[in-house]
């Protein structure tokens, strides 16, 4: 009996990815810019340099930030003073400006953690799900408040508790890290195709073409005629040994929505991106064991939950918008308009060239563990 089904697989990033530690650094303190570059401190060594033989600190020099008591002769790619260096600088010069700080390891590598590849392929089987189900948006089903309305349908779709979740027989380990050089700032900006765009927010992301490693285990125990009197998975297993072919299909459908969305908006360079994702998807050129999916911080509402499948009742939509208890629009909105209104994007030279987050996944089973 097969007990393990293991995959590697490689994660091959076409878009800047952030996955947040949920940390900030800030201007001046934790961060200094100098010849177009971010420069991130290694608080511990710079103190340590400005101490007295005794361990005191000339009284000149508390409470400055570092960028007033750092020189040129600091900025080196082996200055012990700074833990990494980022290609690019954050567009706000205010003091104390934020960054916000990507995930990474003890040595500073970024890494993508397995939560978060874990949480996209739990959004594209919802998706799945859903529609398999022939489930539909009743408003009079959802509970509680809006981060968990959509609990009773995750229940259906899953299991009843997490003993009882198809997902538990998935496991997604870490990737492999990769070197402080894979790390990048990156400006971002909410887009709405309005002509002023918003605040910009200063992410530190890992870059397009990086490539990560890891592994996905399907643990084959849980399908045996025991565990399954008890778990009921029945069908939907093959949610798990199908999930390249419906991450293809879910990608499809939410490409082609945010294709026609940024092209609406004449954001042409996200639009180019999306129809060329669309095209490959569409003339099958992806193998069987490949998908796209979108990782991390940026996708926004669209990728972070079932998304257009809900949309499909238009009256009982507008009804969810409507209820300010449960309603994912923040913001004030009138009936009919479109949900959601804005986008993010990755900002070079004031206009939106790219999304965050998009991957291209591919999975190699290999030779099954008994």
């Amino acid at each position: 009996m097969i007990l393990k089904r293991v995959y590697d697989v490689t994660i091959s990033l076409l878009t800047p990815v952030h996955v947040g530690s949920g940390a900030e650094l800030g201007r001046d303190f934790d961060f200094v810019t100098h010849n177009g570059r971010t420069w991130v401190m290694n608080s511990d060594a710079f103190l340590e340099h400005l101490q007295k033989p005794d361990g005191s600190f000339d009284e000149r020099i508390l409470g400055r930030p570092a960028s007033e008591l750092l020189e040129a002769g600091d900025f080196r790619p082996d200055s012990p003073f700074f833990r990494y260096v980022l290609d690019g600088q954050p567009r706000s010069e205010q003091y104390g400006a934020v960054v916000r700080e990507q995930y990474k390891d003890a040595y500073d590598r970024p890494y993508l953690p397995g939560s978060s590849i874990k949480g996209a392929l739990r959004t594209v089987l919802a998706w799945h799900g859903f529609r398999e189900q022939g489930m539909k948006l009743n408003v009079n089903d959802l509970r509680g408040s809006r981060s968990w309305a959509g609990q009773g349908y995750e229940r259906e779709i899953f299991g009843r508790d997490p003993n009882h979740d198809l997902l538990r027989a998935l496991l997604v380990a870490d990737t492999q890290p990769v070197g402080q050089d894979r790390l990048q700032l990156v400006n971002a900006q909410v887009v709405t195709g309005g002509e002023k765009l918003g605040s910009p927010i200063e992410l530190e992301a890992v870059r397009s073409d990086t490539v990560f490693q890891t592994t996905f285990t399907i643990d084959e125990f849980l399908h045996s005629p025991d565990a399954e009197n008890e778990l009921h998975f029945g069908k939907r297993w093959e949610w798990l040994t199908g999930l390249p072919a419906l991450a293809r299909a879910r990608a499809a459908q939410q490409i082609e929505q945010e294709r026609d969305w940024f092209r609406s908006r004449k954001y042409d360079n996200v639009g180019r991106f999306y129809h060329q994702l669309l095209t490959i998807l569409k003339r099958n050129q992806l193998p069987e064991n490949q998908f796209l999916v979108q990782i991390g911080w940026g996708g926004g509402w669209s990728s972070k939950t079932i998304g257009a499948p809900l949309q499909a009742d238009g009256a009982a939509w507008e009804r969810l918008l409507n209820d300010k208890r449960l309603s994912p629009s923040r913001f004030r909105r009138k009936e009919g308009d479109p949900f959601p209104k804005s986008r993010r994007a990755v900002i070079v030279a004031e206009q939106p060239v790219a999304p965050l987050g998009w991957c291209l996944v591919e999975m190699k089973e290999r030779i099954h563990a008994s």
